[in-house]
């Protein structure tokens, strides 16, 4: 907070489901966005919106190296990936799956 001049800390960040929440988001995580153009390709595609994101790999291995980048990414932001909600799955052979904004997804034979 800015205030005669002088900065202190509100000691709160922007509580969730404020209108600049997304904004503020993506402006944070457009770091990782940039990570991934330069080094993070090589493991797998990026998914992300606001501060949800997936990594699409075709193999646990790739998917390792991923995680470590974008856990690496966001220890320099002071964020860290949520250990309940951050996992390796595998798609093929009927696995689980994964929930991303609101959807389940998982690969199923037609």
């Amino acid at each position: 907070m800015l205030e005669g001049g002088v900065t202190s800390p509100t000691g709160a960040g922007t509580p969730q489901g404020s209108p600049v929440s997304p904004l503020l988001a993506n402006i944070a995580l457009h770091v990782l966005d940039e990570a991934w153009q330069d080094e993070g390709h090589r493991w797998g595609v990026l998914v992300r919106y606001c501060d949800d994101f997936v990594v699409l790999s075709p193999t646990r291995q790739r998917a390792g190296q991923a995680r470590l980048l974008a856990a690496r990414v966001l220890e320099r932001l002071g964020m860290r990936l949520h250990p309940e909600k951050s996992g390796i799955t595998c798609l093929t052979g009927g696995g689980q799956g994964f929930a991303f904004l609101g959807f389940h997804h998982r690969k199923v034979e037609s």
